[in-house]
């Protein structure tokens, strides 16, 4: 009976298995138990099954998942068979547990049940194990704070050195659900990035290094021939020296802008052809182009000295023709040419500066199509944020499908000036751009189309964008009532080109005004709405109403005369515009714009 026993036993394997495979489990907070989880089987001992093993010489596939397991850390340290395969593709050494007995490893889920069949005892189903943080021991040797530095500093070092040399990406994966301190995750994506530039083709790396030269040659104030000659006549190994040193500075402090960077690079690897990676894509939308152009050159060691458009060539001089900059196919040897810009746009894919700028700006946020700068001011568009600009952007596409009159591009910057006004951020370089000649010229431009005929929802955009001035800019009114008798009279001061103590509550009631007349589309009311505050009702709001009501019929000059027919009624007023008109030689009937504006002025200053 006891050699039966024995015969039996020598023909057992023991393999760790799941929790739900046994109904056991591991015992203790974040540590296995000391009696292993056992599988027990039996099967005829015959030697290993040598056609299993080269499976794990093969790279597992970029979607299998991979999972960790435990195992006893005396079996990788020894020259056991775990030890022999533990640098094998599909298994990747993580760290050890707390209490140092245990080592974590990361496996393709498909490759356990090879290692079952190879008899190596692991344990699946574990509580998590922060391998980032310290053995007892070192706690015990260098005390918390210091040992933790340095667990955590072998942690990214395992998991770079992982990814790095791995081949596809279930091991990014992996890390990536694992890792929960961002900046111990930051490291890592940039392993990420830098192998899949290095894993790329000749062509896209090519590519993608002089896109790199293309990005920084924007960045200059003014070229030199010594500026632009350093940067053309970088090698592929000084751009990839500049993003690996990036890599390497860790601890960080703050995560967001450097996984931003991280996210930039990225982008302009795909726009070079390069690898695909959703999970790099965690672009900081609040920053604005001028701002991502600094942040890349920052990487690359290039200073943005001065806010400037996005493809505009700066290099003096005629432009060289791109057949001229082709000239010579070795990368390596030194460029002189006059035109750097349409030099390194030609090296990628013989492409001209406008295809390559195009190109790029449909993967990084550092430009805007030629359509939205032919439409609204460079100077604006690229000190704002991304978010801000691409959300007017869409509001203004939705608005051009769905209200009438607005679907032309001079709609576009009242649209935005709105939009940027009403986000609940404090906007800087919007208030900074009306604050200045620019703005201020927009500002007059705007109150100039309310003489024009125009539909209501076009009246109740200009409206908007007007009042959307005094909101950033902050303006106080110093004066609570009318200055000029009544809120029309105030509102055609504005527009004649007078400044106002009052601006703002003038607009608000002539908003309220054409409310209360006036018929818009929905979306044109909540405009309104949004960015006016509810205002009593004055005295002489009837004038107001009444040159709302007729410009829906006509311009400006047409509306104001109805408001005076309406007073001839009220008043003598006939008589003295005629008397006016016979000073000057004109028809005593005759009455203009002037006459209309300065007499309606006169009355309500006697009311």
């Amino acid at each position: 009976m006891m050699s039966m026993t024995r015969n039996l036993q020598a023909q057992i394997a023991s393999v760790a298995v799941r929790d739900h495979d046994t109904g056991a489990g591991s015992t203790g907070p974040g540590r296995p138990s000391d009696d292993w989880v056992l599988c027990v089987r039996t099967k005829p001992q015959a030697g290993t099954n040598k056609l299993e093993v080269p499976e794990l010489l093969k790279v597992p596939p970029d979607d299998e998942p991979w999972a960790d397991c435990l195992v006893l850390a005396n079996k990788l340290e020894s020259d056991g068979f775990w030890a022999q395969i533990k640098h094998l593709p599909p298994i990747h050494v993580v760290g050890k547990s707390p209490d140092g007995k245990y080592c974590m490893v990361a496996v393709a889920s498909s490759r356990f049940q090879i290692l079952r069949d190879l008899d190596l005892p692991f344990l699946l189903g574990h509580e998590h194990l922060d391998v980032s943080e310290p053995t007892e021991g070192e706690v015990k040797v260098h005390g918390i704070a210091e040992a933790r530095e340095k667990s955590q500093r072998r942690y990214v070092e395992k998991a770079v050195a992982g990814v790095l040399s791995s081949q596809h990406r279930g091991l990014d994966l992996y890390y990536r659900d694992n890792t929960k301190d961002q900046s111990l995750l930051l490291p890592i994506e940039w392993a990420i990035l830098i192998r899949d530039v290095k894993a790329a083709s000749p062509e896209v790396r090519s590519h993608f290094y002089n896109s790199c030269c293309f990005l920084t040659l924007h960045l200059p104030n003014a070229f030199d021939d010594e500026t632009s000659r350093e940067l053309i006549n970088r090698n592929d190994e000084s751009w990839m020296e500049r993003i690996e040193s990036t890599m390497m500075v860790w601890p960080v402090e703050g995560s967001t802008m450097e996984f931003h960077q991280v996210s930039l690079v990225r982008a302009l690897l795909e726009s070079a052809g390069g690898r695909e990676d959703t999970l790099q894509r965690r672009l900081d939308k609040t920053r604005s182009a001028n701002e991502n152009l600094a942040i890349l050159g920052d990487l690359f060691g290039v200073e943005l000295t001065e806010p400037v458009s996005f493809g505009r060539c700066r290099a003096s001089g005629a432009r060289q023709n791109l057949s001229e900059a082709s000239d010579s196919d070795d990368s390596k040897a030194p460029c002189k040419t006059k035109d750097p810009l349409g030099h390194t746009a030609f090296k990628c894919g013989k492409r001209s500066v406008m295809e390559l700028r195009d190109h790029v700006a449909l993967y990084l946020p550092i430009w805007f199509s030629n359509a939205v700068y032919e439409a609204l001011p460079a100077d604006l568009i690229n000190d704002l944020s991304h978010e801000a600009v691409t959300g007017a952007q869409a509001m203004s596409s939705y608005v051009s499908r769905n209200m009438t009159g607005l679907g032309n591009p001079e709609s576009s910057l009242p649209l935005l000036i709105f939009h940027c006004a009403n986000m609940s951020v404090d906007n800087v370089p919007l208030r900074k751009w009306m604050a200045s000649a620019k703005g201020k010229k927009v500002y007059r431009q705007l109150t100039a189309t309310l003489r024009e005929s125009q539909a209501a929802n076009q009246i109740a955009l200009c409206l908007a964008a007007l009042i959307s001035y005094d909101l950033v800019l902050g303006s106080a009114d110093e004066n609570p009532g009318p200055i000029n008798g009544s809120y029309l009279g105030d509102f055609l001061q504005q527009l004649n080109g007078y400044e106002l103590n009052n601006r703002r509550r003038m607009w608000e009631q002539m908003i309220c005004s054409f409310r209360r007349v006036r018929t818009c589309h929905g979306i044109a009311d909540n405009w309104l709405d949004t960015a006016c505050r509810t205002q009593p009702s004055h005295g002489l709001d009837k004038f107001s109403d009444w040159y709302w009501e007729h410009r829906s019929e006509g311009t400006h000059d047409f509306a104001l005369q109805k408001v005076c027919d309406y007073l001839d009624k009220e008043r003598d007023f006939l008589r003295r515009c005629g008397r006016s008109g016979e000073e000057d030689g004109r028809d005593p009937g005759e009455k203009t714009g002037e006459d209309l504006e300065g007499k309606m002025e006169e009355e309500y200053v006697v009311v």
